[in-house]
Parts: structure tokens; sequence; C-alpha cells
């Protein structure tokens, strides 16, 4: 499970995009609706960077609390397909996260 910018080099906010690989080698992709200005992202580390400035410490952390939800809402997902022996597929995927968000 990752995270990325839609528009990593924009000087604007970016939507933040979370995807991630499916055991059946799909690739399920899918848009948070945060957004966040690309001096605020870590591309390496794929979240929102620590920060002293109080405005974008803020911004930050409300973004991850937002981010932390799409990866506890997969893993959720995914431990509950597993226990009715269901495939996890991108369309069954994108089904549950939009009932979710």
């Amino acid at each position: 499970m990752n995270f990325k910018l839609k528009s990593p080099h924009s000087n604007n906010e970016s939507l933040i995009i979370f995807y991630t690989n499916l055991k059946n080698g799909q690739r399920f992709v899918y848009s948070t609706g945060e957004k966040i200005s690309p001096k605020l992202w870590d591309p390496l580390n794929q979240y929102p960077i620590r920060t002293k400035v109080r405005t974008d410490n803020l911004k930050c952390n409300a973004v991850k609390s937002q981010l932390e939800r799409y990866t506890k809402a997969f893993r959720e997902y995914q431990a509950h397909a597993t226990s009715l022996n269901e495939s996890v597929t991108k369309e069954k995927t994108r089904s549950y996260f939009d009932q979710c968000f």
C-alpha cells in the first residue's frame, strides 16, 4: 500500500492517490480526495513530511489522519475477504472503498 501525488511537480496542491498491488496481479488505484502541496510531501516515504512550521504541521497531521483511514480500510477489507475465502479484486475493492468513503 502506497500513496503518491497526482501532480508531484505542481506549484499548487496536488491530489493524493492510494495504490496497491493485489495478489492476482492487478493494481488498485483510488483517489483519496485529499490534497497537499508537493513541498509538504516526502516522495521517498510517500507520506507528508515532518515540519516545525505550525500551519504546515497542522495540514500534514490532518492529511496523515485521512491517509491512515485508507490504509485501515484496505486492511479491513482484505481481512474480511480472506475470512470469507473470497478473492480480492480491484472491482470489489473499489466497491468497498466507495461505500466507506
